[in-house]
């Protein structure tokens, strides 16, 4: 039986995209998309590892762009091919700090509804 072509991509993501619940929305996609990887906060926005079929893969970069939470707001995402690495699941991970960045923040804004049933998840 003939495996299953498995892509790997990196996806950075600039603008608003802390505080505004792109992690989340970024690991519902995925697992929603049957996808492996992790999705971190870095000094300079959002970095993505996501891995399987490359047709979902072209999928979940599109959706990315399209349905993000409301109150993100993407300036920039770059896309690079890294080596395929297997495992499953998909992770949100621990903030990383990169040198000489900086990130956008969002204005306060109240809580949603959606956020504060999540905190007692």
């Amino acid at each position: 039986m003939a495996q299953a072509v498995r892509s790997r991509v990196r996806i950075r993501i600039e603008g608003i995209v802390q505080g505004v619940g792109f992690r989340p929305f970024v690991h519902a996609l995925a697992s929603q998309g049957r996808l492996s990887g992790f999705v971190t906060n870095t000094s300079g926005g959002v970095l993505i590892e996501v891995e399987g079929d490359p047709a979902d893969l072209e999928a979940f970069v599109g959706r990315l762009q399209a349905d993000k939470p409301p109150l993100a707001h993407l300036t920039r995402l770059t896309t690079s091919p890294v080596p395929a690495s297997g495992g499953d699941g998909f992770l949100i991970e621990a903030s990383r700090v990169e040198a000489d960045r900086r990130v956008l923040i969002s204005p306060d804004v109240a809580t949603c509804h959606d956020c504060l049933a999540e905190l007692f998840d």
